[in-house]
């Protein structure tokens, strides 16, 4: 788990709208950190992300808000943040 909040962190000054790649690893960290091991079916990439509409990102990042866990919350605004500008 160390190691999946350790790459949140330091992948924070690469977040922008359009970078699928460090959203899809935070995503699939983000996962990690809240259900243990995930199936590799289940791991997000960059294709399934652009093909996201922004209301949809928005809407998944939402739902970790209210994480127990100080870094995911905090990443979880963050990306809300930028998602809600874009689509303004």
């Amino acid at each position: 788990m160390d190691y999946h909040i350790s790459y949140i962190e330091e992948t924070v000054p690469d977040i922008n709208y359009s970078n699928y790649c460090v959203e899809s690893h935070q995503r699939n960290s983000v996962l990690f950190i809240n259900h243990g091991k995930i199936p590799s079916y289940s791991l997000w990439d960059t294709h399934s992300i652009s093909g996201e509409t922004v209301q949809q990102r928005i809407a998944w990042w939402s739902n970790y808000i209210k994480s127990e866990y100080s870094t995911i919350k905090n990443i979880a605004q963050v990306w809300t943040e930028i998602l809600t500008k874009k689509s303004d």
